[in-house]
């Protein structure tokens, strides 16, 4: 599973708020306690957290309320928000230097990567942004098993960011100084697999002009003698670089 992890952690992160979280204030309190059950902070105040971001008469109403994105949107009547971005992508292993058994009659060819995301959260309340920032962090590290059977291999944590006002990344945040983000990044590693040569049917090639492949003219001229190039014949065809070119490299192949 490859370039989807930002879909996966927006649909756990979801998944889990509105049908575990909002209906059991328990069971949010739960995510700030350690693994002895102890608690940091009272009881008491951090349900005050879970009444801040579940506002409403009904279920769907209190559900509703955080938005979850796939992105970053300053849009002050959507807050609370948790945007889910993909960050950089690293190689572990370039393409090409594992082939695995064949499949389908093809090589297999991999390659490792490591993918990471940028997880914000933003309220209107530093409070509700750091309760926000807890529980995701639990929610991530609770459903381990479940991003392995996805397909990714480990979960790893890069840590957190400040907790600041938003009045730079948000116009007219100013006027309501108490609006606040923060934001940790997470790292997996995904081994997208291709059938090497699977795509396409023809053979490129590369020759001399004057080689012929399968009826083929080759493309390449050999009497260069210096000086600007000013054509180039591509499969026998000659093209000139005075005139519009995509028109003739359309015609050329």
């Amino acid at each position: 599973m490859s370039g989807f992890f930002d879909w996966h952690i927006t649909a756990i992160l979801a998944k889990v708020w509105r049908e575990e979280l909002v209906p059991s204030p328990e069971l949010f309190v739960s995510l700030f306690a350690d693994a002895d059950g102890v608690l940091p902070i009272p009881a008491s105040v951090i349900e005050g957290w879970h009444a801040l971001l579940t506002p409403g008469t009904s279920l769907s109403q209190r559900a509703g309320h955080i938005r979850f994105n796939r992105a970053f949107s300053p849009d002050t009547p959507v807050l609370p928000q948790i945007s889910i971005a993909m960050s950089d992508e690293r190689d572990e292993k370039q393409p090409l230097a594992y082939e695995g058994p064949q499949q389908d009659g093809y090589e297999v060819v991999m390659m490792m990567l490591r993918e990471s995301v940028e997880i914000t959260m933003t309220s209107p309340h530093p409070d509700a942004t750091t309760a926000m920032y807890i529980v995701v962090r639990g929610i991530m590290m609770s459903h381990v098993t479940a991003f392995e059977r996805l397909g990714y291999s480990g979960l790893n944590y890069l840590g957190g960011g400040d907790l600041m006002p938003l009045e730079e990344l948000m116009p007219g945040a100013s006027q309501t100084p108490q609006l606040a983000t923060r934001s940790q990044r997470w790292q997996t590693i995904t081994e997208p697999r291709w059938k090497l040569g699977a795509f396409g049917t023809g053979t490129p090639f590369v020759h001399a002009a004057d080689v012929t492949v399968g009826g083929i003219d080759g493309g390449v001229e050999t009497n260069y003698t210096g000086g600007p190039v000013t054509s180039l014949s591509l499969h026998g065809t000659q093209l000139d670089f005075s005139k519009p070119f995509n028109s003739q490299l359309l015609a050329a192949i």
